[in-house]
């Protein structure tokens, strides 16, 4: 049964948007959100922007960022087993894999020999017990969407992208006479078709390969004004990296800050309605 205070048990969604002939896709040193370059002038051409607290985006990737401030590391490389702390190498995940901060756009990235193929990213979301008729689970979910309670009404299309093995968001917007329809890569590949009024990634983003190709073909299914809930653990601390258990999960390739988000809505056309900085952001289309 699903454990809402289990969070190493908590819904994986599913793997990323991209073509099912590129069995094991090789990570690209570019950042897969903004490609920026490591080690590249962070502005990438745009105008330079500074954080909610002050950080200025041109921060280099030898310092530990956190949500309200900027710090160097001890003078030392990273390895597994590693506490989190920075250094040219990269970050070191809990469970020993390279990963990068971007300064740019603030995503942490995987930056191994390659991602895991779809049969290893099947075998590891069907250990997870969440079923569709758990309360539990459904309770879970709707935590994605009660931020935009009064945005939703019944008649509205929505669409669950990376709805994973066990569905439940069907029967968590069905209650509210909002129809469903699903989308994952392996199980259930068939292209969804037509504009949705609402989108909801429920632990997904976290296994975008390529996340910004995902979020392009998110964008292509959203109506105008249309709403897109996402749930996934931000990370606000890259000293405390090395030990988060959200890394411990191989198919997480990528992680978010709520300075990614920032970066995503003005990028690809969202305002933001509800960060809590933590593991939920719902957001609506603005073009």
């Amino acid at each position: 049964m699903f454990n809402p205070s289990n969070t190493v048990d908590r819904p994986p969604g599913a793997v990323n948007y991209y073509l099912p002939t590129i069995p094991n896709f090789h990570p690209s040193m570019h950042c897969p959100l903004c490609t920026t370059e490591p080690g590249a002038d962070p502005a990438s051409g745009r105008p330079e922007r500074t954080s909610a607290a002050g950080l200025s985006r041109d921060s280099n990737l030898t310092g530990l960022v956190s949500a309200d401030r900027i710090t160097r590391p001890p003078d030392r490389p990273s390895g597994p087993g590693d506490t989190g702390h920075e250094s040219a190498a990269g970050l070191v995940s809990a469970d020993g894999r390279p990963f990068r901060w971007c300064p740019t756009c603030w995503l942490v990235y995987y930056t191994g020999a390659s991602y895991p193929n779809r049969e290893e990213e099947r075998l590891r979301y069907e250990t997870h017990n969440n079923e569709s008729d758990d309360p539990g689970y459904q309770s879970f979910l709707r935590r994605a969407i009660a931020p935009i309670g009064d945005f939703l009404h019944p008649g509205m299309r929505a669409l669950d992208y990376g709805s994973g093995p066990g569905p439940a968001m069907p029967v968590v917007l069905g209650d509210l006479g909002i129809s469903c329809s699903l989308y994952d890569p392996i199980y259930a590949p068939e292209k969804p078709e037509g504009l949705f009024d609402l989108i909801t990634c429920t632990e997904t983003f976290e296994h975008f390969h390529r996340p910004a190709e995902s979020l392009r073909h998110i964008n292509g299914l959203l109506a105008a004004g249309g709403l897109l809930a996402v749930m996934t653990e931000q990370w606000t601390d890259l000293s405390r990296f090395g030990r988060w258990y959200y890394t411990r999960d191989e198919t997480h390739v990528c992680f978010y800050h709520h300075e990614t988000f920032n970066w995503i809505a003005e990028e690809f056309g969202f305002k933001v309605l509800h960060d809590d900085r933590r593991r939920v952001v719902c957001m609506q289309k603005t073009n």
